[in-house]
Parts: structure tokens; C-alpha cells; sequence
């Protein structure tokens, strides 16, 4: 079972990754497709599984030999939130889109702050896309495999 959720969540990240350059290629914007699923898989799989799957899609995305801020941030943000997700209120649905919210919103805080405030209209339609796609895998996860109930209360 987990290593066919394993198999599932890189399919999922292969699948998230050419969404994202296909629609840079074709709008010249992306939404974190990637981010979002990273996210996502945070209340499926375990620390280690989140860990390996984040590095992996830190190659997909920048094979350069150094690890860049935002590289940093996106393996980190999925850790910070399967950490962090116990202390959530409120359904695990809500919370859900609300991390991925929050991470996306960090992460173009700390990486680029005046793409936020420069074009919030942008901002705001990649967070919509995202919002749709994650929502749309979680749903399908939680059919096959339920959300991690370790760490929740």
C-alpha cells in the first residue's frame, strides 16, 4: 500500500511538472502546480517519503549542482507544514487549501516579494489554478489512500 501511494504521488509529481511547463510555455506564466502538490502530499505520505519526493522534485526542476533559496523553500515549506498540520482546527479539507495558500504566499514572499504586489492579479490567478489542481488530487488521494492521521488531532 505505501509503496503503491509512493508510485502514485510521483506520477502525481511527474504529472504536476509538465502541467507547469506546459502552461509556461503556453501562457508565460505557471501556476505551482509543483508547490501545491508538494503541499498536498504533506498530509498523505511520512516524513521521509515528503523528504525524498521534494528532493526529487528540486531535480526536476533545477538540476544546477547549487541548491538556490527557492529550491530550499520548496522542499522545506511541505516539511514545515506535515510538521505543523496537528495544530490545524479546522477540517482537514480547509486546512489543506489553506497550506497550500500560506506556502505559495511565503514562498513568493521570501522569493519574490515585488512579483506580489507588482502584479497581484497574476498572483492571485496562479494561486487559483493551484488552489483547483491540488484540490482536485486531493480528492482523488483521499478516495484511495486516507490523509495521514498521525499528526492530526
Amino acid at each position: 500500500m505505501v509503496q503503491n501511494k509512493l508510485f502514485a504521488s510521483l506520477f502525481v509529481l511527474l504529472l504536476a511538472s509538465g502541467f507547469q511547463y506546459g502552461a509556461k510555455a503556453l501562457f508565460g506564466w505557471s501556476p505551482d502546480f509543483v508547490l501545491g502538490v508538494l503541499i498536498t502530499f504533506s498530509f498523505f505520505l511520512g516524513y521521509i517519503e515528503i523528504l525524498f519526493i521534494g528532493a526529487l522534485s528540486a531535480l526536476l526542476l533545477n538540476w544546477k549542482p547549487y541548491v538556490s533559496p527557492e529550491i530550499f523553500m520548496l522542499i522545506a515549506l511541505p516539511l514545515l507544514v506535515f510538521g505543523i498540520k496537528r495544530y490545524f482546527p479546522w477540517r482537514i479539507e480547509l486546512s489543506h487549501l489553506l497550506s497550500v495558500f500560506f506556502g505559495i504566499a511565503v514562498f513568493y514572499g521570501i522569493s519574490n516579494y515585488g512579483s506580489l504586489f507588482a502584479n497581484p492579479a497574476l498572483f492571485l490567478k496562479s494561486v487559483f489554478w493551484t488552489l483547483v489542481f491540488v484540490a482536485l488530487i486531493f480528492q482523488i488521494f483521499s478516495h484511495f489512500y486516507p490523509p495521514s492521521q498521525k499528526t492530526m488531532r
